[in-house]
Order: structure tokens, then sequence, then C-alpha cells
């Protein structure tokens, strides 16, 4: 079973390269991005500055799985009284390690985090893969918003 622990700065090399294995594994996009050095760094820099918390699991001193949740803090409303908001991201487990809880176990755990800091919304991109764990951990879908990507 694999070991769960919160990742810190000196995990910042372990870190950016599963997001990139994961960015690999997902596939060619259809808007043609592929990771640049510029891409690269700007994930590292994430990673060392420590924004957000990342969770790991490891087995047998080998990284297998992690996830990342990004916190950002917006007015407060009378729904979300914090202000602190989560998005969860780079939720990735390698496929050797696949089907043993690992995935739920890490998302637990940052889910945890997230009420411990006061966070009151946890929002993600899901893939059809993942969706039925993200909604047997509670997850919804949502009409409740628009965006613009600029």
């Amino acid at each position: 079973m694999a070991e769960i622990r919160f990742a810190g700065s000196e995990d910042t090399d372990t870190l950016t390269k599963m997001r990139l294995e994961m960015l690999s594994e997902l596939g060619p996009r259809e808007d043609g991005f592929v990771p640049d050095a510029a891409f690269v760094r700007h994930t590292r820099d994430y990673f060392a500055r420590g924004d957000g918390v990342t969770v790991l699991a490891e087995e047998g001193g080998v990284t297998v799985g992690c996830v990342t949740l990004c916190f950002v803090r917006v007015m407060p409303t009378p729904s979300h009284p914090t202000g602190l908001r989560g998005h969860l991201m780079n939720v990735y487990v390698r496929k050797p390690f696949r089907r043993r809880g690992t995935a739920r176990r890490i998302l637990e755990t940052v889910i945890e985090e997230a009420r411990r800091r006061g966070a009151t919304e946890i929002i993600l991109d899901a893939t059809d893969m993942a969706r039925p764990l993200y909604a047997e951990l509670g997850f919804a879908g949502s009409d409740e918003y628009m965006q613009l990507e600029l």
C-alpha cells in the first residue's frame, strides 16, 4: 500500500516530472500544445513557491501518484464566506499502480486539508475515466458559472 505524504519544495523536480508524465499520457491536444521550456519553468516555479498543496503517494521510495490543490482567494459571498476556494489539478496515478485505492486516498487527504484551511469549494476538470471516483467523493456537475478564456 502506498505511503501518503504532503510534498515540499524539495519535491519540485519530482512534481514537475509527474505533471509532464500526466500530460503526455493524455495524448496530443486538439490545440497542438506541447510543453516547452517556458511551460516547464513555470510549472517548476509553481511547485517551488508552494502556493497550493500537493499530496504524493509513494511505494518503495518511488512516487506513484500525486494531486495538487491550488487555492484561490476571492471576495467572500454568502455561500462561500471565507472566499477561499480550491482548484484540483494534476490528479495522477501511474498505470502500474492504479485500481489500488491510491487516487481515492490522495484525494481524501487533499480534500481534508482544504477543509482544514477553510476552503468552501473545490472545482476540477475531470476526465471521463475519473468521473465515477469524483462522484463517489461527493463532487457534482455545475451549471453555476460561465467562463471566458483569455
